[in-house]
């Protein structure tokens, strides 16, 4: 097992099950979802969805617009945590500090069970756990001081690198890995790097039983796999 770090690097952390669509989510079930959770969860908006249509004829032609609700945000009062509800999807976010999974992953059980009270789903089709990360570079220092991953700039390229972004996609038995690096807008004369590694799976799991937790245990420890793969000692060290 990878320790944890005392200050660890993830700026979001996200958890994600895509349900088999059930009936649109009707107004009483949002209100009771928001009233177990008013108090750790007292900030609240609607998630819409706009959709356009066009009539046309030889004479006008009329835009209609309309705008339907999708489900809700509920935030808590520091804004940290952040619980998003749809008729096929629940999303469980955690904005730094982030301190331990076993913290992130059962106040995420926790709303998970309030969901299925009140929501009814019976097969989730798609299970996600997101981390980004973001890590402080001294200006002008290599990335390769940094990272294992790095763009390969040829020796004849002179000039420093503005701006990149990679992408991969690495398939495992815990599921599809997919990992963005990028530079991140300049902070306090450093270079700041978005490691971001989204891992996926999409096996259909009764929601009656506990195999999405099993299999969540084991997509954090390929995450975290790959996490370290990526970076070096001396990035470890300033997270501890």
């Amino acid at each position: 097992m990878i320790k944890p770090y005392k200050n660890a690097p993830i700026i979001e952390a996200v958890l994600e099950f895509i349900v088999d669509p059930v009936p649109e989510i009707k107004a009483d079930q949002l209100e009771k979802i928001q009233s177990a959770l008013s108090e750790q969860y007292p900030l609240k908006s609607n998630i819409q969805a706009a959709s356009v249509s066009i009539q046309l004829s030889n004479e006008s032609s009329v835009v209609n617009t309309q705008q339907a609700k999708q489900g809700i945000r509920l935030e808590s009062a520091d804004k940290k945590r952040v619980l998003q509800i749809y008729h096929n999807r629940f999303a469980y976010s955690l904005m730094a500090p982030y301190t331990e999974w076993s913290l992130f992953r059962d106040e995420a059980k926790k709303l998970w069970n309030i969901y299925k009270k009140y929501v009814k789903p019976k097969m989730i089709v798609r299970v996600g756990l997101r981390n980004i990360n973001r890590i402080d570079a001294e200006d002008g220092t290599k990335l390769e001081k940094y990272f294992k991953l790095y763009p390969n700039v040829p020796d004849d390229v002179k000039e420093p690198i503005a701006n990149f972004l990679l992408k991969l996609q690495i398939p495992s038995a815990a599921g599809m890995a997919v990992i963005h690096q990028a530079a991140a807008p300049h902070k306090d004369g450093k270079i700041s790097i978005i490691l971001d590694i989204d891992l996926s799976n999409e096996k259909k799991i009764s929601v009656s039983r506990n195999d999405a937790w099993t299999l969540l245990e084991k997509m954090r420890t390929r995450k975290d796999q790959l996490f370290e793969t990526f970076i070096t000692p001396d990035t470890r060290k300033r997270f501890n």
